[in-house]
């Protein structure tokens, strides 16, 4: 898997002359990987444990997708506003059920 983090380096380290390698000699070669049943919450440890922004998703040896950062961002905060909305509706019931 290259990354645009792998190209930086390459280039960081070889100047204009990384342009001409060949990307078996940039890309990462231990590459972290998910499973489609691992949780979101391990694609999200891993991701800030390896400090990489795509997780490649594996099934019996085959790419089958990637999890992206931004994937994981809007989950969150689609999650986070289903919370805020179930606790605002909560109040407001707790509100209007409670005797004057």
């Amino acid at each position: 898997m290259i990354s645009d983090r792998d190209i930086v380096y390459a280039v960081s380290r070889r100047g204009e002359a990384a342009v001409s390698l060949a990307v078996s000699d940039v890309m990462s070669h231990a590459v972290v990987t998910v499973a489609p049943a691992d949780s979101l919450k391990r694609a999200m440890g891993l991701m800030i444990r390896q400090r990489v922004r795509d997780l490649p998703v594996m099934a019996d040896g085959e790419l089958v997708g990637v999890v992206s950062m931004g994937d994981v961002a809007k989950y969150r905060l689609e999650d986070l506003e289903t919370q805020s909305n179930v606790l605002r509706d909560a109040y407001i019931a707790l509100a209007v059920a409670k005797p004057t």
